[in-house]
């Protein structure tokens, strides 16, 4: 008996759980934004579950063969060589089939998300966080990151019978409020900055002072960019008088 069960635990897949069947990672997540939202931002307690969250489960075709007509198009050796396809024509013959466009669109629908469009691009589907918690098999948390508030979904999936399905599914995490600086621009700063904007320190050359108090741009930080010169300095820097109503200023 004993034999039985530690055998019947070695068979038991390991992406299993006990309540469903196996479920798999959401791919084309990895070093995107929502995946640093949860790595590196600063978690602050748990979505509201009543909140709306919109998701575009993004769909795969025949991507081998895609690629191999890619590649033939562009070989001269291959007959095909120069027969480009339109998109239409793409779609209908490597996207994806219609029973699985359905099959996907049944998934979301089973778990009291509403269908808002489905078609070869992608299956649009909305609900509750609860809802899409459920779906994902993920929890949602309230996360801030670089100074901004997100809704982040924490390492979502699908079920293993969908994966070949799905490129990747995106609208799980989504920035819930805007960037807010940390103070207001001190006086006497050499640039003429708008209230609630941080003042540049106006370095001498481009790449010499990150801006560290901004969100970082392509995964590298903001750089200040050097200040232009001031009328007065450019009058100094001609030997041009400098107008009267601008020495005033």
């Amino acid at each position: 008996m004993l034999g039985s069960l530690l055998a019947a635990t070695v068979l038991v897949p390991a992406a299993a759980s006990a309540d469903g069947p196996a479920r798999v990672p959401v791919g084309g997540s990895e070093g995107t934004k929502s995946s640093r939202v949860v790595r590196e931002g600063t978690d602050i307690g748990p979505a509201d579950p009543a909140a709306q969250v919109t998701t575009q489960v993004f769909l795969a075709g025949d991507t081998r063969r895609l690629a191999d007509y890619a590649r033939a198009v562009s070989d001269p050796r291959d007959f095909r060589y120069g027969h480009f396809l339109t998109p239409g024509q793409v779609r209908a013959r490597f996207g994806p089939a219609q029973h699985r466009i359905d099959a996907v669109s049944g998934w979301l629908r089973g778990t009291g998300l509403s269908i808002v469009s489905a078609g070869p691009r992608a299956v649009v589907a909305r609900g509750t966080v609860a809802q899409a918690a459920v779906a994902f098999g993920t929890r949602f948390d309230n996360y801030t990151y670089q100074q901004i508030p997100f809704r982040a979904a924490v390492d979502p999936t699908v079920p293993a019978g969908f994966g070949p399905d799905i490129l990747t599914v995106t609208g799980l995490t989504v920035a819930t409020g805007t960037w807010q600086p940390p103070g207001p621009p001190t006086t006497g700063s050499r640039t003429a900055a708008r209230v609630g904007t941080p003042a540049s320190p106006c370095p001498d050359h481009y790449g010499d002072t990150p801006a560290a108090d901004l969100p970082s741009a392509y995964g590298h930080p903001v750089q200040w960019a050097p200040c232009g010169y001031t009328p007065r300095q450019c009058a100094t820097r001609t030997g041009s008088p400098e107008p009267a109503s601008r020495a005033r200023g």
